[in-house]
């Protein structure tokens, strides 16, 4: 908790200064573009980008999970643990979340559905790899004639 209050005292001192990097006082990274709409955080336990165009995966992103195709992202995590690491992509498209969650279970057809659930319109799909080391969870949330999703990975470091 102490860690979300000094980033947000970082972004928020950032954001008035209007600067385009900042370095807090543990080594933290700000990096924001000259427009204020795409933020870059890093620090030794990973990193955050948050923003409206251009946001990118950060680069330990598990590279054989895909994001769903044609959907923007608008905001990616990285964390990483002594055992484990931790990722999570948040992303846009015009796809209902039925497809969405098809095109997750089809990808990995081999995993184990742990869980699969549908409430309000939207989706949950929780997958385990075969060997219980990784999992995925996709939700899947419809909102004025947009579907964010949010895919969450978990697996050893």
């Amino acid at each position: 908790m102490k860690k979300i209050a000094i980033l947000a005292a970082i972004l928020v001192a950032a954001a008035a200064c209007r600067k385009r990097e900042f370095v807090g006082p543990n080594g933290e990274k700000v990096e924001y573009d000259s427009s204020g709409k795409n933020v870059t955080v890093k620090s030794a336990d990973g990193s955050v980008y948050v923003g409206g165009e251009g946001v990118k995966l950060p680069d330990d992103f598990p590279k054989d999970i895909p994001i769903y195709p044609g959907s923007k992202i608008v905001s990616a995590v990285s964390a990483a643990r002594t055992e484990t690491s931790g990722h999570m992509a948040t992303f846009q498209t015009s796809d209902a979340p039925e497809k969405i969650a098809a095109f997750y279970k089809s990808k990995f057809s081999a995993w184990q559905v742990k869980m699969e659930m549908a409430s309000g319109g939207g989706k949950v799909l929780l997958l385990q790899s075969a060997d219980g080391k990784r999992s995925i969870t996709v939700v899947a949330n419809p909102s004025g004639g947009l579907t964010t999703v949010t895919l969450t990975v978990q697996e050893p470091k």
